[in-house]
């Protein structure tokens, strides 16, 4: 920490630990609700490995809160925060907690309330309890939107260090939001989207993507259930 002086020099100073610790969380506490995000994993993965996904919302601006051992929402979070990011476990696949009557309770007095959530889910053969809860969830609010049964894959495409065929997605125009590019990127393990509007759609995969229900031959996906 560095103070200033009057004749414009500047003198460095070592604080104790409990010091700055407790500078840190008086500068966490003066953030403004807007700009507070509330990151739950329910499936309780390691700090490290959701440092990719909380340092775009960081430098976008935001103060990421992880609360790592309890998974779920409180009333005072409400309160606390504008944002979550819910990302949801892998049962009954894999060993894992999971999403509660309560847990859906409260996002919706969080939505009603004005607060935003972005919800998160398993893929590739894992987390299918989770995500049966969201999509009812997003029926029960009339969110329009569906997340398909399915992996979206894409063997037409270079791999990108990915040892699956995953498939690039590609920005929309015309919606608001903040500089969404142009050029195509990777977006992971995806589950196709059933959207109601177009405007919903935020970015559209490849049109050689497809999905392949177990048993079956691959299909290709139609233009609103390709969407991402």
């Amino acid at each position: 920490m560095t103070v200033g002086r009057s004749d414009g020099r500047t003198v460095g100073r070592k604080l104790p630990l409990t010091v700055r610790l407790s500078v840190a969380f008086l500068v966490a506490a003066c953030q403004p609700q807007t700009r507070r995000l509330l990151l739950l994993d329910v499936a309780l993965s390691d700090p490290l490995v959701l440092d990719a996904t909380a340092r775009p919302w960081h430098d976008a601006g935001y103060t990421v809160e992880y609360r790592r051992f309890y998974p779920h929402l409180t009333r005072q979070d409400l309160a606390r925060y504008h944002t979550l990011l819910l990302l949801g476990g892998r049962a009954p696949e894999r060993a894992s907690d999971a999403l509660t009557a309560g847990d859906l309770a409260l996002l919706s007095e969080w939505v009603d309330g004005g607060g935003v959530v972005v919800l998160g889910y398993a893929a590739d053969g894992e987390g299918s309890l989770d995500r049966w809860l969201m999509n009812r969830w997003l029926a029960w609010k009339g969110a329009g939107i569906t997340i398909g049964d399915e992996v979206l894959r894409d063997t037409a495409q270079p791999p990108g260090g990915a040892f699956d065929p995953q498939p690039l997605v590609e920005p929309q125009r015309n919606l608001p939001l903040q500089d969404p590019g142009f050029a195509l990127f990777p977006a992971g393990r995806n589950h196709a989207l059933l959207t109601a509007r177009d405007e919903q759609v935020l970015a559209r995969t490849t049109r050689t993507a497809f999905v392949r229900p177990l048993g079956r031959k691959p299909a290709a996906e139609a233009t609103a259930s390709s969407s991402w």
